[in-house]
């Protein structure tokens, strides 16, 4: 849903607030919301929440499909609250995450995951000037995990439409062994292209050297090629009617 603005129009009132304010409005509700159990307060956050999804501009059917899946985590939830403290503190429990979850979604899909990078690593930038860590790689790190999140999604539709024509639907085992080998070889392929286009330098530090990054590439398919995992490498195949690197006598 992170981005979903560009499909249904940069017009939206929730799309103008810039994306710090709104990152950090979230972050004040989830240090707070713990703290209300005034049922009014917790009815008064559920209507707030439904307007901010309001705001947004998206359909609802949309926003039904992004909240579908953490709505029944939710309802289990308050399922086993109900059973272990009774049903008011279940009602509270559900409340206040669905309250969270309302915001969280109204965020993110009134904003690009660009603007929501950049915020973040804005709102580090002091931790870096202290030292504890680099705000350009957080910000990287950031970025991949959402990105991560719908391809995952992908692979395990491929995997299912897969295994449900060979009658391996119910399997979760059929699932959950070719998904892990593809989300590996997924990273894999990932930290080279990282490797490849060379990481954001440490603060206070010199780049890796070309030569040395070169190298670490080197051995990194000299093993993949050992388990068999990518194809032989084609720098090693004949070009010209011989092989790379050979010079004339």
């Amino acid at each position: 849903m992170i981005g979903a603005v560009r499909r249904w129009g940069a017009s939206a009132p929730l799309v103008a607030v810039p994306v710090g304010w709104k990152l950090a409005l979230l972050a004040l509700l989830g240090a707070s919301v713990a703290f209300i159990d005034r049922p009014w307060m917790l009815a008064c956050g559920v209507a707030s929440a439904a307007c901010a999804l309001m705001l947004t501009g998206a359909s609802p059917r949309a926003l039904w499909a992004g909240l579908k899946g953490t709505t029944i985590i939710v309802g289990c939830i308050g399922l086993f609250d109900y059973w272990s403290h009774g049903l008011a503190s279940a009602a509270a429990v559900t409340t206040r995450l669905m309250i969270l979850i309302g915001f969280a979604q109204a965020v993110t899909t009134s904003s690009t995951v660009p603007a929501m990078t950049a915020a973040i690593e804005t709102a580090l930038r002091p931790l870096q000037w202290i030292g504890l860590l680099d705000a350009e790689r957080a910000g990287l790190t950031l970025t991949l995990a959402i990105r991560f999140v719908p391809l995952i999604l992908d692979e395990i539709a491929a995997i299912r439409e897969a295994q449900r024509v060979r009658g391996l639907d119910r399997s979760i085992v059929a699932l959950a062994v070719p998904l892990v080998v593809k989300i590996i070889l997924r990273a894999q392929d990932l930290a080279d292209a990282i490797d490849l286009r060379g990481p954001p330098p440490r603060q206070g530090r010199q780049p890796v050297a070309v030569a040395a990054s070169a190298e670490s590439r080197a051995q990194r398919r000299a093993a993949r090629r050992a388990c068999g995992a990518v194809p032989y490498d084609v720098s090693a195949l004949e070009v010209g009617g011989g092989k790379r690197g050979d010079t004339a006598p």
